[in-house]
């Protein structure tokens, strides 16, 4: 299953980032175990925000690549930090992106309206008139975050030796050690499940 939804996290990351989808598939082959995050993992919550930074923020595929990739570590370092569950981070950062920025109080960042006009002001990004549309309010939001999380990042790695970052590690190698048998089985499992499917169609 495991190597089956590689495969699914695969087909989405080409389509969605094109050309720039060998550098993320790339970045995710190769992402640090301590991150607590899998391969297959990796490719998904990338997948996911970098349609979000794409649709609403009009990033360009690459730009919407190395933003994605920053956000799925920070992720990890969040988790590092403040405990929980790496898809928890991940729900909170996918949720600030499209506008709503609640679940970020649990890591320590405050990300209110009036911060948001705030910091689009000075970014030079929002004149103040009007309402602000959401790729200005995301530009802003990324931006307050990753102002608010520089304690956090990078924790993770510092983790890294000890018990908490080693179990971690250990358990996302076991999830890639899984996809890529699973990966060496797939042109075996597939047509045997076809078969079995049809076999299970004649008999009812």
């Amino acid at each position: 299953k495991m190597a089956a939804d590689l495969q699914d996290a695969m087909g989405a990351t080409d389509q969605i980032f094109k050309s720039a989808a060998d550098s993320v598939k790339q970045w995710a082959d190769n992402l640090d175990s301590y991150y607590g995050i899998a391969e297959g993992e990796a490719l998904e919550y990338a997948n996911m925000m970098g349609t979000l930074l794409m649709n609403i923020g009009g990033l360009t595929e690459e730009e919407a690549a190395r933003q994605a990739q920053i956000l799925v570590k920070l992720a990890g370092d969040l988790t590092a930090m403040f405990g929980g569950t790496t898809e928890d981070a991940i729900r909170a950062l996918t949720g600030a992106l499209k506008g709503n920025t609640a679940m970020l109080d649990n890591y320590g960042i405050a990300c209110n309206d009036a911060l948001i006009k705030t910091k689009a002001l000075e970014m030079g990004i929002w004149d103040g008139k009007g309402q602000m549309d959401l790729a200005t309010k995301q530009a802003a939001i990324l931006a307050l975050i990753m102002e608010q999380t520089g304690a956090a990042q990078g924790q993770a790695a510092r983790e890294a030796e000890g018990a908490s970052g080693s179990m971690r590690a250990f358990a996302t190698e076991i999830k890639n050690l899984a996809a890529d048998i699973g990966e060496v089985l797939l042109p075996v499992i597939t047509p045997l499940l076809a078969s079995l499917g049809e076999i299970g169609r004649a008999h009812v």
